[in-house]
């Protein structure tokens, strides 16, 4: 959003499907109705490397807390001790659990830290809170230059609805749009009586150092859309190779999808 992220780390972390058309290993049904793998990934937005990927059957959950924790202890390994005072973690709505949320928590020292957005899960108690916004609330977004995006709003959610059980500190960013057409057979029944589309991001930024205005909600809203970029990573790495996985066995796809994150790591 037109600001530079002064000596942080950016860690993305997303799943992939990799369809397999016959019968391996670990492949199975998945979340999307195709059949195949589901791995597990961290990339470096900075440098676009594939610091880390799990391999998994295609029936893996997206938001299997040990298996965050675990690709991002092992991307966190690939990070030069130098570099790892500032990082930040972005993850879609896979993330939005309260082990994971901990586990960032938890990283912070006074040597090291450690922020993070993630997609969220609306619920009922989150559209009541919605509807508790007053209008002036809403601040119109922001493009990634930084210049205003024209009907799109956002607001800060934050205390209007109850969070138990979840971390101290932590914000809800709230995001809504008019919806396209792609989204009509997903509105709830609150969206279809406002007209708009709703989105929230949970963060535990309340500024990042060196960074002025991180605090707001315009530019927290536009650092997690950016997660998108991990999109290309995805693309890139399965260019090299991913998009398929050669053997009926295990652990010689696991040799091929290390070999795969290597060659796309040397074309980052």
């Amino acid at each position: 959003a037109g600001k530079h992220l002064h000596r942080w780390v950016v860690i993305d972390m997303d799943a992939t499907i990799i369809t397999a058309a016959s019968k391996k290993q670990g492949a199975a049904a998945t979340w999307k109705k195709s059949f195949g793998f589901h791995p597990l990934a961290a990339w470096c937005a900075n440098t676009g490397e594939c610091l880390a990927m799990l391999l998994r059957a295609g029936n893996a959950g997206s938001n299997t807390v040990a298996d965050h924790i675990r690709v991002l202890r092992e991307a966190l390994a690939q990070v030069p001790g130098a570099s790892t005072a500032k990082i930040l973690v972005r993850v879609d709505g896979a993330g939005a659990t309260h082990g994971l949320h901990e586990h960032l928590r938890d990283l912070n020292t006074m040597r090291r830290t450690v922020r993070f957005t993630t997609g969220w899960t609306i619920t009922d108690e989150d559209e009541k809170a919605i509807a508790r916004l007053p209008e002036r609330a809403w601040e119109t977004s922001i493009k990634q230059d930084g210049s205003l995006q024209e009907g799109y709003f956002v607001a800060e959610l934050s205390g209007l609805n109850r969070r138990e059980g979840w971390i101290k500190g932590m914000r809800l960013i709230v995001r809504r749009v008019k919806p396209s057409g792609r989204h009509t057979k997903d509105l709830t029944a609150f969206e279809k009586k406002t007209g708009w589309k709703y989105s929230i991001t949970a963060t535990n930024i309340s500024r990042m150092a060196r960074i002025p205005g991180s605090h707001q909600i315009q530019w927290l809203d536009v650092l997690h859309r950016h997660h998108a970029v991990v999109e290309d990573q995805v693309k890139a790495n399965k260019a090299m190779g991913l998009h398929n996985l050669p053997s009926k066995s295990w652990q010689i796809n696991q040799a091929w999808m290390l070999s795969t994150n290597l060659a796309a790591d040397l074309d980052a």
